[in-house]
């Protein structure tokens, strides 16, 4: 009788931890009463995977060392007055040396160095970029 009683008690239990297991913590679309909202994947094909790992090969935002460097040099050979560049790239520091035109003179090579530095701090702003400009030639 005991045996029987405490049998039907423990079924009893597990189906009431069963039952509450299963329920839902209210609000539509996923949303639950402490303000919590579930997310889905993004629809990239990948389960997600595009946005929550930028550094995977599939993503659109994938950069490696050189394809910045590649960047950070197209850039600044594009400013006027500006002949060829260095780049240098140590941790989240962008070293770039700007080698300019002889025609340029040293107020101009400021607003040269002032452009490029804007310009390289707002394509990349993982880097710190530091931009400096071939002094011994200026210096003549």
């Amino acid at each position: 009788m005991w045996k029987r009683q405490g049998m039907a008690l423990l079924l009893g239990f597990a189906l009431a931890v069963s039952a509450t297991a299963c329920g839902n913590w209210g609000g539509s679309g996923g949303d639950d009463k402490r303000g919590l909202k579930s997310q889905a994947y993004g629809r990239d094909g990948l389960l997600g995977t595009t946005s929550s790992n930028p550094n995977l090969p599939g993503s659109p935002t994938y950069h490696t060392y050189a394809a910045d460097v590649r960047l950070l040099k197209d850039t600044v050979n594009g400013i006027q007055g500006v002949k060829d560049s260095t780049v240098v790239l140590n941790g989240a520091t962008a070293y770039v040396t700007l080698e300019l035109d002889d025609a340029v003179d040293i107020e101009q090579s400021m607003r040269i160095r002032n452009s490029a530095q804007a310009s390289l701090q707002r394509l990349m702003p993982r880097y710190d970029v530091k931009v400096s400009v071939g002094k011994a030639r200026l210096l003549e």
